[in-house]
């Protein structure tokens, strides 16, 4: 199956000051990106923006996701810092990093499919997220289930650690 993605290839880079003039070109800029791109991250000191559409098979998509992946999240009023490496073998480890210092790890077997991620964990439990390329070392995940009713449509924003 083929998904639509995108890959940032091509730069523009304009100074990320906020309060300044270019606060304003920014936000005209962000109005014009096409459909399905709606945020932009800064980098350091310059905002950089490139854009191409590709086509990706779920075999690709599978290659991409091998590595390790982090996200720092902020859901339920806490700061979380998680640790996901996925391993070609179809396993997966999962850290969860509280504001506390404790870290809470889970094992799970994972498969994908039509940009659906699906974990099961050694304790049974089964979570599912929707997964949107946005190139091959950054990648948005929607929580469609993991056991927390409350989490379903959460976003999570992993960016690659390492190979």
């Amino acid at each position: 199956m083929k998904r639509n993605i995108l890959v940032l290839t091509a730069a523009l880079t304009v100074p990320f000051i906020f309060g300044n003039i270019a606060c304003a070109e920014i936000s005209k800029l962000v109005k014009s990106l096409p459909d399905g791109i709606n945020q932009i991250q800064p980098n350091n000191e310059a905002l950089n923006i490139q854009l191409t559409k590709q086509r990706i098979t779920d075999s690709q998509a599978k290659s991409i996701l091998i590595g390790t992946w982090k996200a720092t999240i902020f859901e339920y009023g806490q700061r979380v810092e998680i640790l996901w490496v996925i391993k070609p073998n179809g396993i997966s480890y999962i850290s969860f990093k509280q504001p506390n210092g404790n870290i809470f790890t889970k094992t799970t077997k994972w498969y994908y499919s039509g940009n659906i991620i699906t974990e099961i964990a050694t304790d049974g439990e089964i979570a599912k997220g929707s997964i949107e390329f946005i190139n091959s070392n950054y990648f948005v995940t929607t929580i469609l289930t993991n056991g927390d009713p409350g989490s379903a449509g959460f976003k999570r924003h992993y960016y690659r650690d390492s190979l």
